[in-house]
């Protein structure tokens, strides 16, 4: 532990839930057999343990399973870490990432009043987000999340709105078409996620990703001579946080991918976090 505490910390996953509303069959999650929330005692624990590392700038990214499912504990969590990085003269941001299933007006003014950043999963046309986005019953998400839409935009400013844009190897070829119809929803914030485990990205799937992204890149530059300004959120947050060229001096996954688990557990990947109990201490 003498060795943790003097890292330095940038940002963290706190996974508040592994419970879920939807069965996505792309998801890591194993909601069937992990329905665990987490109290707000271990959440501030894992707050306490982020904020007093090292380092001035901080993101807290408040993840699932499905995050509103355990909105108490996110409405604790908001006071207790602000005040605590107020009182370590930290500058803290806080986001969450949700479905938008379950997301309500009331959801909305409390993220506006407290200023969190939203990240929302969406997968573009209803052809691509219908086929992997479902609920229980096999059901897409799709008219249920773009009807929660009206209220996104008319209460929370898209300027602290992202789109999760998740990609499959067989989605490849609609980059595109699925990046520009997110555009036209109301985003111009988007997070491009390419899938691991879950189909094979071939050498052909590699290449087609590579060329939709030429063009997503092409369009982006050609909007700028328009005044029309869209936004890739890893690449904004290099550009402010100096990430990349960080990468120079080594890779440290505590700088950068700890997430913490609602029993408490720590780890770098939720794929790892979400293995067998027998298996997990291989890694």
């Amino acid at each position: 532990m003498i060795a943790l505490k003097n890292k330095e910390i940038f940002e963290m996953k706190l996974s508040v839930t592994t419970g879920c509303v939807l069965r996505c069959e792309y998801c890591f999650v194993d909601k069937d057999r992990m329905k665990e929330m987490m109290s707000f005692e271990t959440a501030k624990k894992a707050v306490d343990f982020f904020i007093g590392s090292k380092g001035k700038d901080k993101i807290l990214k408040i993840y699932g399973g499905e995050p509103l499912l355990n909105y108490d504990v996110v409405k604790k969590i908001d006071p207790y870490a602000k005040n605590l990085a107020k009182k370590k003269k930290k500058d803290l941001t806080l986001s969450i990432c949700t479905n938008a299933v379950l997301l309500n007006p009331n959801h909305l003014n409390f993220f506006k009043a407290n200023k969190f950043q939203l990240a929302i999963s969406f997968d573009g046309r209803r052809i691509t987000h219908d086929k992997f986005r479902k609920f229980p019953d096999g059901k897409g998400t799709f008219s249920k999340i773009t009807n929660n839409f009206k209220h996104l935009f008319r209460i929370i400013d898209k300027r602290n709105v992202a789109a999760n844009m998740s990609i499959v190897p067989s989605e490849s070829k609609n980059i595109d078409k699925n990046f520009k119809y997110i555009l036209n929803a109301g985003f111009d914030t988007l997070n491009i996620e390419p899938i691991y485990g879950f189909k094979k990205w071939t050498i052909d799937k590699r290449k087609q990703f590579q060329e939709e992204m030429k063009f997503i890149v092409l369009f982006i530059l050609a909007q700028i001579y328009k005044k029309k300004f869209i936004f890739l959120t890893p690449v904004n947050r290099a550009l402010k946080y100096k990430t990349l060229s960080k990468l120079k001096d080594g890779v440290c996954l505590f700088h950068q991918f700890p997430e913490i688990y609602p029993d408490g557990r720590i780890g770098f990947s939720s794929f790892f976090l979400n293995l067998p109990e027998e298996i997990r201490p291989r890694y």
